[in-house]
């Protein structure tokens, strides 16, 4: 024990008794003790709301069960791993058997059409259709696939949300835009000069 002429709250401090003991601080002292606390306790409130960003360490924060969270987050990150490996592959398959479909009703129009019937303005519209049809279904299958990408990643960030999105409306305008420049190419070209030809030759046969 110490000797001489001392405080019952140095005493009392020094054996580990800080709580029961009466404080020797002045108010001014004290004062800057509560700016303090009031200042970490911001800080750690600030430092929770940008966490609280990610819901999953929301969820975390509320239960305390933090290890056992993560093993369900990974499991659950997992399983939809598979079941976008699960759809791509379904939609893929679906997307094959459609074209194999056409192709097979185009094969058998042709066969069973009339000889005079097939010309090669119904060829060319028939292989634009069939195009047209394998590019939607191409279009659909990697928005299928993008979405299911995004509901995955959305826990994650939300800047690669914002760039799925764009790359899908990107892709969008440029299929957009190629199915129309081979519709219009396909088109039988019946320009004026034509129409003056085929009306001069008929007036030439009735004249004869």
């Amino acid at each position: 024990m110490p000797t001489g002429n001392i405080k019952i709250s140095n005493i009392l401090t020094t054996t580990g008794c800080g709580k029961t003991a009466v404080s020797t601080l002045s108010k001014k002292e004290r004062k800057k003790k509560k700016k303090k606390k009031k200042k970490e306790k911001k800080k750690k409130k600030k430092k929770k709301k940008k966490k609280k960003k990610n819901v999953f360490r929301t969820r975390i924060s509320r239960s305390g069960n933090s290890s056992n969270h993560n093993s369900s987050n990974n499991n659950s990150s997992s399983r939809g791993s598979s079941s976008i490996s699960s759809r791509g592959s379904s939609s893929s398959s679906s997307s094959s058997i459609l074209v194999v479909v056409v192709i097979v009703v185009a094969v058998v129009v042709v066969v069973a059409a009339p000889a005079g019937a097939v010309t090669i303005e119904v060829l060319v519209v028939a292989a634009a259709a069939i195009l047209v049809v394998v590019v939607v279904v191409v279009v659909v299958v990697v928005v299928v696939v993008v979405v299911a990408v995004i509901v995955v990643v959305v826990a994650v960030e939300k800047v690669v949300i914002v760039v799925a999105v764009k790359v899908v409306v990107v892709v969008a305008v440029v299929v957009v835009i190629v199915v129309a420049v081979v519709v219009d190419k396909q088109r039988p070209q019946t320009s004026p000069h034509h129409l003056r030809e085929r009306s001069y030759t008929s007036r030439t046969e009735k004249k004869t």
